[in-house]
């Protein structure tokens, strides 16, 4: 049966929880689906990227949910309401929007039977979770105030919706007047004076990752919701679109651990060996290559080892050199790209690993390799190189996507421009 290739989208993303808790959960009820990130420059290029790599759903996270409702051929009813969307699902060449996040607001205050009707409730921010967020107060008429740091952007959410729009200056008046008060800044940024909790508010932080919202109200008394709760509740009713079944039960996962290694793996003409000898560099991190590694210790080169005795022979080696490389400690490694095609290895590259998947699609494959194609056996060998590379990476998508924490589409961006996008991604995530 062909996997599913699913995905949450954004810039940063590498601090989502959303692949742990859909693959636990794709697991535990023998889904043959695989969930990861693409990290990309803009809503335009995750969606092409998915396109081109056969996802069959994504989920849209900061900050491209705006952007995303715009690319969208059809949208829901919510999404219209609200102007983002979170999940797009691709189905028969149309690019479907639909918005979870107003139920992943609204489904956390049902639970505690909090009637929402006339609450006096300040909603901090004018991005897709904050549209979101109006959207879901509103239609349960609780009196809403917006507030943002762009007041241009906050006044136009308030206007839309016939809400109340106040600036941020205002904030300590502001959090004194309102019961309710839901933060959709994120980036660990608090735009509230923390002697401005109170035990009577009821504060929902949505910004899981950093909690600085959410502590720093919890130290005055005052009731928190966190924003596991919203992640938990989107994903439910994202997990029945992409589904199409009417399934439940994700679970956050446990927390992850710190990665030793930074690894490159996907299909040759990626920018795997290239982008990791510029990461090794900004990183200040030695480099392992397991092409290279073979070639030093055979003393000839891949494509000679293919003539001369085979790819079975070669696979061996190239088993032993992933082994090699997952032994060491803080490296940038550059996988070959028929490493990840084993589960022993994927397994031992996952385990060991932050992993980077450098996509490209055919075509950009062959035109960068030019005269190298006669390195690559699997591919100098055809009439019909872009076709040839259009059914190995077929073939292997579903691989590398199981091995893969990230994607990035690499199609429009030098080595260089990749390495610094991950450092950017690294330093904004891991280093809270």
């Amino acid at each position: 049966m062909h996997k599913q290739l699913f995905a949450v989208a954004g810039n940063p993303v590498l601090h989502s929880l959303s692949p742990d808790m859909f693959n636990q959960y794709f697991e535990s009820k023998g889904i043959n689906a695989v969930y990861l990130r693409i990290l990309a420059k803009n809503g335009e290029d995750a969606l092409t990227t998915a396109v081109k790599a056969g996802f069959t759903g994504i989920n849209i996270t900061a900050p491209f949910k705006e952007e995303a409702f715009h690319l969208a051929d059809e949208k829901d009813r919510h999404s219209s309401g609200i102007g983002a969307v979170n999940t797009v699902i691709f189905k028969n060449g149309i690019k479907q929007g639909f918005n979870t996040d107003w139920t992943g607001v609204l489904e956390p205050f049902k639970k505690r039977n909090i009637d929402l009707a006339g609450r006096k409730v300040l909603i901090a921010g004018a991005g897709g979770a904050a549209k979101a967020a109006v959207y879901a107060m509103t239609r349960e008429k609780a009196e809403v105030t917006v507030t943002n740091r762009t007041e241009k952007k906050g006044i136009e959410l308030a206007e839309k919706n016939g809400v109340r729009f106040a600036p941020l200056s205002n904030i300590a008046e502001l959090m004194d007047e309102n019961e309710i008060i839901i933060s959709t800044i994120s980036g660990g940024i608090n735009v509230f004076p923390e002697n401005g909790f109170k035990p009577h508010h009821i504060i929902f932080d949505a910004d899981y990752h950093h909690r600085i919202v959410s502590e720093a109200a919890s130290n005055r008394g005052s009731a928190v919701i966190h924003g596991t709760e919203w992640l938990l509740n989107q994903a439910e009713h994202s997990l029945k679109l992409f589904t199409n079944k009417d399934l439940s039960g994700l679970k956050l996962p446990e927390i992850r651990s710190k990665k030793d290694n930074i690894a490159f793996i996907g299909f040759t003409g990626g920018g795997k060996s290239s982008t990791a000898r510029e990461l090794a560099k900004l990183l200040d991190r030695p480099l392992f290559d397991t092409d290279d590694f073979i070639e030093q210790n055979e003393l000839i080169t891949i494509s000679e080892i293919f003539a001369k005795k085979g790819e079975p022979y070669f696979r061996e080696l190239e088993d032993k050199a992933v082994r090699t490389a997952c032994s060491l400690k803080n490296h940038v490694i550059s996988f070959g790209g028929g490493a990840a095609l084993s589960e022993t290895n994927c397994s031992a590259i996952r385990s060991g690993c932050l992993v980077f998947w450098l996509f490209a699609d055919p075509k950009t494959t062959i035109e960068r390799l030019g005269t190298d194609i006669l390195k690559k056996p699997l591919l100098h060998s055809s009439d019909d190189p872009v076709k040839k590379a259009e059914t190995l990476l077929e073939r292997r998508i579903p691989y590398y996507a199981e091995c893969a924490d990230e994607l990035i589409d690499t199609t429009k961006m030098t080595p260089a421009q990749i390495a610094e996008m991950i450092v950017e991604e690294i330093n904004r995530t891991l280093s809270n």
